[in-house]
């Protein structure tokens, strides 16, 4: 192998943070799991499907080898949805609501509608104050508005 090449080869495997490494006295070293830096067990998550609100420790699931970090579980409505989703469930404010809005009209396609419960879900959306940001964004999305009280149509 000429020195260029593994030169380059080394300098790879510096960055890759999946990559095991010999210690000072000989020993090999695990790297450590990506998912042990960014998962925040006690962040504060909603599920897409009944806006049930929880610390996100109340949505794992466990299967033979431990706990899943690529999918997890409402304990309110039992819809499975993956670890991505949720994690993007949390610190809601008007911008991640428009983010959920639009992520629901995507979904839509692939039966978001269907897996919801339409009173629990219509209450928790009124009952979070996301009623107006939520349907403003999904109707802007979906091309329809709805004529306001003055006969006017809302944009």
């Amino acid at each position: 192998m000429n020195e260029h090449k593994k030169y380059l080869m080394i300098e790879k495997s510096k960055t890759n943070k999946e990559q095991f490494r010999f210690t000072k006295n000989g020993n090999l070293e695990k790297p450590i799991s990506k998912t042990n830096n960014k998962i925040n067990l006690n962040n504060i998550v909603y599920c897409p499907f009944c806006l049930y609100k929880d610390k996100l420790s109340k949505f794992l699931t466990s299967y033979s080898k431990g706990i899943s970090t690529y999918k997890c579980k409402c304990p309110d409505c039992d819809k499975a949805m993956l670890m991505k989703t949720i994690n993007n469930m949390t610190y809601m404010n008007d911008v991640k609501v428009k983010s959920y809005a639009e992520w629901c009209f995507m979904y839509r396609l692939s039966g978001f509608w269907s897996k919801v419960n339409m009173d629990k879900w219509k209450e928790r959306l009124d009952r979070y104050g996301w009623k107006i940001t939520f349907w403003a964004t999904y109707r802007k999305l979906k091309g329809t508005q709805k004529k306001n009280e003055y006969g006017e149509w809302d944009e």
